[in-house]
């Protein structure tokens, strides 16, 4: 997905979901999540995160910060270990900080042993 496409999806499915109106997307990742369901922002993010992945290296940052976003405590456990996996090899790899992973090995674990998650 391109940046426009994305944004074109993202309203459609703001104004199929809310009454207040369209969400707008600004292009740097954020997005004014109180115009629409908050049940859907981590799922939004997600997209986000693999939308800049696409972008090349400068997409890195951004991704980054959109699949650390995705992952809530209402978020799918297997969406959760996807986007700390993803974030290992973006952190560990890409960026050249392995020092971030215990962190990151932690919140799988943390994850992967909880109950509750849908």
């Amino acid at each position: 997905l391109d940046a426009a496409s994305l944004g074109n999806w993202s309203t459609c499915t703001v104004r199929a979901e809310t009454p207040s109106g369209p969400s707008r997307w600004d292009g740097t990742g954020s997005i004014d999540s109180a115009r629409f369901a908050p049940k859907r922002a981590p799922a939004i993010r997600r997209v986000l995160a693999l939308a800049s992945l696409s972008s090349g290296e400068e997409g890195i940052d951004e991704a980054i910060a959109n699949f650390q976003a995705s992952i809530t405590d209402k978020t799918p456990a297997a969406e959760s270990l996807d986007s700390l996996a993803r974030l290992i090899r973006l952190l560990g790899i890409r960026r050249n900080e392995p020092d971030k992973s215990p962190e990151l090995l932690k919140r799988v674990h943390d994850v992967a042993v909880t109950p509750s998650r849908p």
